[in-house]
């Protein structure tokens, strides 16, 4: 939904776009030669009323074994949706997928299900969150304490979040001063301000190996 860093059951608003990059050695075929061999799109198991997306389909620098497709849905209602995409190559075979994703339809500022990747770790992790303001210049607070609830280090960055996912904010293992921290958990907290002034928290542990 809307990019690639989207994972399946997340959050979006009421109006997401859907993404699907496809791509087959045999070409894909994108014109419905063939009774019922349309690239479609079936929302919420809808099967009687398919989305035909084969006008949707941009191939990649003209490149017909690859592309992707983008279609914008609208008006949809909160709560849990699915959306399967059903494709065919130009030999008459076929491949689908279904995502899951949440439309939380409220005005509010909303953040949730913080992680950070690799957790334990090394050397560096990354950190990210859902939201729900796409296509936004969000500005991304990071504080990173130590067991005793001392801030060890700031991360401050404005980010262009065009999906519903944070584009991953790294952080090295190290502290103000350069010097890499020890071992152990090291509870952190998200601040995310958007170009309007709306703020949402979330917070979370990691874990250096």
């Amino acid at each position: 939904m809307n990019d690639t860093l989207f994972k399946n059951g997340g959050l979006t608003d009421s109006n997401p776009t859907l993404l699907a990059i496809l791509s087959d050695t045999d070409g894909i075929n994108t014109t419905g030669t063939g009774i019922g061999h349309d690239l479609t799109g079936i929302l919420d198991n809808d099967s009687d009323h398919p989305l035909i997306l084969n006008s949707y389909f941009e191939d990649d620098f003209n490149n017909y074994m690859k592309g992707s497709v983008k279609y914008s849905l609208s008006g949809l209602s909160e709560g849990y949706h699915t959306i399967t995409v059903k494709a065919w190559d130009n030999f008459n075979n076929s491949s689908e997928k279904t995502i899951s994703f949440q439309v939380v339809t409220g005005e509010k500022f909303l953040v949730r299900n913080l992680f950070n990747y690799p957790n334990p770790f090394m050397n560096e992790t990354n950190i990210s969150l859902e939201h729900n303001r796409p296509d936004n210049e969000l500005e991304v607070t990071i504080n990173i304490y130590n067991i005793d609830g001392r801030i060890i280090r700031i991360l401050n960055t404005k980010i262009g979040s065009t999906g519903y996912t944070l584009p991953p904010v790294v952080w090295d293992g190290k502290d103000e001063g350069g010097r890499k921290v020890g071992r152990g958990m090291y509870p952190y907290t998200v601040t995310v301000i958007t170009g309007n002034g709306e703020t949402a928290r979330v917070s979370g542990r990691m874990i250096i190996l």
